[in-house]
């Protein structure tokens, strides 16, 4: 296992107000890991978390006792020797982010302290030696309308782009205990099993009697397509750096 040294460093720096990371996790061909962070090849291990309190562990005046519980799951993983946790963040879209009564995104979260509570997190995860991989939304499971109106509604899922996904990507750029941004949990929980004419949208051939599409959701493949390269596309233009995967 790598231990990142200099990743405390890096978040002592991009805590004081004057001063940015200039280090962050990247994607290396060079690397005999795959990954790097400053000159040191770095090997990912560590732990899929992946909630304490689903759905709602930031954001709507966080808890303190929450923020400590979150704290001690990260000293867990540093202390055993691993450098990585992967945290869901939305979820199902329950409780954050804000929704008006119409399903349009107004906001991170109802009472404005997500962002903070994030950069709190990953600052404490930063000073354990410890990257945190941010899951947006899980698609193994999907019970909440204003969620999935975000995959049918182009127009609610700009609102979620433009008043929660992107204030938050591009507060959290300079903060070095951010490892990546996933953007879904188990895509294929969600699919719809149907022939397409384009083969990029025909789950039929490739996934009939796969066991894809158990939440019954029923999403098309196209709509699954397209809120995954939304997304990824306004973290990389609110952070030209960040890792995104799915």
């Amino acid at each position: 296992l790598v231990t990142v040294l200099g990743l405390a460093a890096a978040s002592t720096s991009s805590a004081s107000s004057s001063a940015a990371s200039t280090s962050f996790l990247s994607v290396s061909s060079s690397s005999t890991t795959g990954f790097t962070f400053g000159s040191d090849d770095v090997f990912l291990s560590g732990a899929n978390q992946p909630w304490i309190e689903y759905g709602s562990d930031f954001g709507n005046s966080q808890v303190n006792g929450l923020k400590c519980s979150l704290q001690d799951y990260i000293r867990n993983v540093s202390d055993s020797g691993g450098n990585s946790i992967r945290m869901w963040l939305f979820v199902e879209g329950a409780t954050i982010p804000a929704f008006d009564s119409s399903g349009m995104v107004t906001a991170t979260d109802a009472d404005g302290t997500l962002i903070d509570d994030l950069r709190a997190y990953l600052q404490y995860a930063a000073s354990q030696n410890v990257f945190i991989h941010l899951m947006l939304w899980n698609g193994a499971l999907m019970r909440e309308d204003s969620m999935m109106a975000l995959l049918s509604d182009t127009d609610k899922l700009q609102s979620f782009i433009e008043n929660a996904l992107t204030p938050m990507a591009k507060a959290l750029a300079n903060e070095p205990g951010l490892g990546s941004w996933e953007i879904m949990n188990e895509p294929e929980g969600s699919v719809l099993i149907a022939a397409d004419d384009e083969p990029c949208f025909d789950t039929k051939t490739t996934l009939e009697n796969s066991g894809a599409g158990w939440s019954g959701a029923g999403i098309p493949m196209e709509q699954l397509l397209r809120f995954h390269n939304r997304q990824a596309a306004a973290i990389h233009a609110a952070d030209p750096k960040a890792l995104v995967t799915i």
